[in-house]
């Protein structure tokens, strides 16, 4: 992926524009989340997880593992309050599994209303 810089209230934020991607595509949303992140992360604002879980389902991972990784992957706001749904996984995945859905689908686990997405 190319270096690009955009200009933030006279800071150079690098990384790529969503502009750069097709309207709504995932690398379109994800470069917006780092532009966003970059800004929140200068305002010192703390981070507050909300994390759902199934009681009846068990995980391959713990559900810290699984928000690594779904914070490696782009997916977790830097801050502000987040909500996690690991109850909306698939049951029957193993870790490696488990670890290429939440690179995969994290987007809709992740968010101010991911519980529409379930039944």
């Amino acid at each position: 992926m190319q270096q690009h810089e955009c200009q933030n209230r006279g800071r150079h934020l690098s990384g790529p524009r969503p502009s750069e991607f097709p309207i709504g595509s995932e690398l379109s949303r994800a470069a917006a989340r780092a532009m966003l992140d970059a800004r929140t992360v200068e305002s010192g604002e703390p981070r507050h997880l909300i994390v759902v879980h199934d009681l009846a389902q068990t995980l391959a991972l713990d559900s810290k593992a699984c928000i690594e990784i779904l914070d490696e992957s782009g997916f977790m706001p830097k801050s502000g309050c987040v909500v996690v749904d690991l109850g909306d996984i698939p049951d029957g995945l193993d870790a490696a599994g488990l670890e290429a859905f939440l690179r995969r689908e994290g987007g809709r686990l992740v968010g101010p209303n991911v519980h529409r997405n379930r039944q």
